[in-house]
């Protein structure tokens, strides 16, 4: 078909409308295509995942649902792939480097271009996999000291040659395993999922005639008009908080609201510790990703996500710090602070926007490992995040029992799944109303009480925050996460033994309360006592 656009050629709105309809569709479609083809119940049941389509300077363009962390910069890790390698038709790149796409080992990203008379998109992909070797069952932990004991490194490579898989490649990392058939299903998974974008993507501008390059411009150049008319609204001023990790570590933030001229947002993390010898440090990807996901919170959360609606948003972060790590600092449990640098915005903005922020919720990925090998000798690893309390508003109360801000459109695995795949025994999942949450004239939402026996001898790993600083309310503090073995209370647990016929409790805390206590309406003070919440 006679290509309808031409650089610098009026777009016809109608057509616009289609092309983005149509990109929106086709990312659903890979996600999809991911979630039906993998093997890892972290991929079909948790949907620890997300595909994207950028163009060929890896701005994003369109993406489905998926993780925060790994959607917010997207154009971060395909700018660092183009940078590496030239790409053919039909190649699939490959990385795992966490100081180029901002998460951890696990976290496999993949890169396919699509060419229409040249390069013209990429779709993308990310997920985590279960286990890619290292020192501990499942790859993180939060013993780990440097990178290299956190599983198998893939730099940029090229996975797919011209539509040939290379057995070779992938073999490397399911060979570093101890689930290799489960890390092989879902590593093709992810690639199914870019071919069938690129398939669907190269189909659209053909039958239609559509220029990607200058379609994609005016999607995100209006984006970046209405972002900038809604900060034009905003009241100017320079707001901060500060946040207090667990650790006894320290940082602030300032943000800098410029409705002004050229409307703009501006995030500074500030009094940042230098990286640690602890896997709790995150990359620059990952602050970056953080503060994106807050400011969309407040410029528009039920907007259609590509790069011109981030574009009035500056970030800065000091270099080889605990939110800026550089190689060979550990990242396995980088999204705890991670979580931190986005509750830093959060906070520094809840009094500037009551309608759209919440009190403190209970902010932990709250993420766990239960590994071992089976009455048959296969190893297994179930691997998940937990949901938690989050805070109240100035108009009610608080969610309960949903997944953390990093974690955006995951979920906890379920329990029929759980029994289904694992030699587990879930005793109780149930709302954690004995610990309470964030007291006020509306409280926080309850976080989740989860008791796991487990069937056969295995391993436990945990990581959390928020066990000693609980979520913040005004006033009302939430309650704290928690594990629980042997009688003990516990935050942080690597590769912790437990014989056939043991328990683990997984708690989460609930979020922050708002406003007097006294002046809660009769009608949830009556509820509160019916259903037993504190």
């Amino acid at each position: 078909m006679q290509r309808q656009q031409r650089s610098g050629a009026r777009i016809d709105p109608f057509d616009l409308e289609l092309f983005t309809g149509s990109l929106t569709s086709i990312s659903d479609e890979m996600f999809q295509t991911t979630m039906r083809s993998a093997r890892s119940t972290v991929i079909y049941d948790v949907l620890d995942y997300s595909n994207a389509i950028t163009d060929s300077g890896g701005n994003v363009v369109a993406l489905s649902c998926g993780i925060p962390l790994f959607t917010g910069v997207f154009d971060l890790m395909v700018r660092a792939v183009v940078k590496r390698i030239r790409m053919e038709e039909g190649d699939v790149v490959m990385t795992n480097d966490p100081y180029l796409t901002g998460t951890h080992l696990n976290d496999m990203g993949f890169v396919m271009p699509v060419f229409d008379d040249g390069l013209v998109a990429f779709c993308v992909c990310k997920g985590h996999l279960n286990d890619i070797g290292g020192n501990s069952v499942g790859s993180w932990s939060p013993d780990n000291r440097e990178v290299y004991q956190e599983g198998i490194q893939v730099p940029p490579v090229k996975v797919v040659r011209g539509g040939e898989v290379d057995s070779d490649i992938i073999g490397m990392v399911v060979e570093n395993s101890r689930v290799p058939d489960v890390v092989e299903g879902d590593i093709m998974a992810m690639i199914a999922s870019l071919r069938k974008g690129a398939s669907r993507l190269s189909g659209l501008l053909r039958s239609k005639g559509f220029e990607f390059g200058p379609m994609s411009s005016e999607v995100m150049r209006r984006s970046e008009e209405m972002a900038r008319q809604r900060i034009a609204t905003f009241p100017q001023g320079t707001y901060t908080s500060r946040e207090v990790l667990d650790n006894g570590m320290e940082f602030g933030c300032t943000v800098r609201i410029r409705p002004g001229g050229e409307p703009r947002v501006e995030v500074e993390f500030t009094g940042v510790p230098p990286q640690v010898m602890e896997s709790i440090n995150t990359t620059l990807p990952g602050a970056v990703s953080a503060a994106r996901s807050v400011y969309v919170a407040v410029v528009d959360p039920h907007a259609d996500y590509n790069q011109g609606l981030v574009r009035p948003l500056d970030i800065r972060v000091p270099r080889s710090t605990i939110l800026s790590a550089e190689k060979p600092a550990p990242v396995g449990v980088y999204w705890e602070t991670t979580t931190y640098a986005a509750d830093a915005v959060w906070k520094a903005l809840a009094p500037v926007f009551p309608d759209r922020l919440s009190m403190g919720h209970f902010l932990s990925v709250a993420a766990d490992i239960v590994a071992g090998r089976d009455v048959n000798g296969k190893g297994f690893v179930l691997v998940e995040p937990n949901p938690g309390g989050w805070g109240a508003t100035e108009s009610g109360d608080g969610e309960s029992a949903l997944v953390s801000l990093a974690d955006g459109e995951t979920y906890c695995s379920s329990v029929e799944v759980i029994e289904r795949n694992y030699p587990i025994r879930v005793e109780e999942f149930s709302l954690n109303v004995k610990d309470g949450s964030g007291r006020g004239k509306y409280r926080g939402g309850f976080g989740i009480r989860k008791v796991y026996r487990v069937l056969v001898p295995a391993f436990f790993t945990a990581a959390m925050n928020r066990s000693l600083h609980p979520p913040w309310g005004n006033p009302g503090e939430g309650t704290p996460n928690y594990v629980v073995i042997g009688g003990k209370k516990l935050a942080n647990v690597s590769a912790y033994p437990l014989g056939k016929g043991e328990t683990v409790e997984i708690v989460t805390g609930g979020g922050g309360g708002y406003g007097n206590e006294e002046e809660r309406p009769e009608e949830l003070k009556e509820r509160d006592a019916l259903y037993g919440y504190r």
